[in-house]
């Protein structure tokens, strides 16, 4: 039971990512451009949102008289640790701002 529980946690996983990461042609020489991994790590936030949900239902429903129990506790932490790590990237790199060119300010043509 325990390693169904360990192979669909990293099924789900898999499928929750994939997405994510499945566009390969929005590249730039320095690899993704920041609105772009901004908007993948949005989405990855409510992903894990939806995993949190789920993960909250089947520990409500998961059986108490097993010998062997899942720890939802320490998925529930890392789930946690990992929203917050991404939210925090997201809202540190929005601080931070853009590097906007300098206009040439050359309107007149000769």
């Amino acid at each position: 039971m325990m390693k169904k529980i360990h192979v669909l946690a990293i099924v789900m996983m898999a499928v929750v990512c994939q997405p994510v990461f499945a566009d390969n042609h929005a590249m730039n020489n320095d690899g993704i451009n920041g609105d772009l991994e901004r908007t993948r790590l949005a989405k990855l936030v409510q992903e894990i949102d939806f995993m949190q949900k789920r993960v909250a239902a089947i520990k409500r429903q998961a059986p108490s008289d097993d010998r062997l129990h899942f720890n939802y506790r320490a998925l529930e932490t890392d789930l946690r640790l990992m929203r917050s790590g991404i939210t925090q990237y997201i809202n540190a790199s929005l601080k931070l701002g853009r590097v906007i060119k300098p206009l040439r300010g050359h309107y007149s043509e000769k």
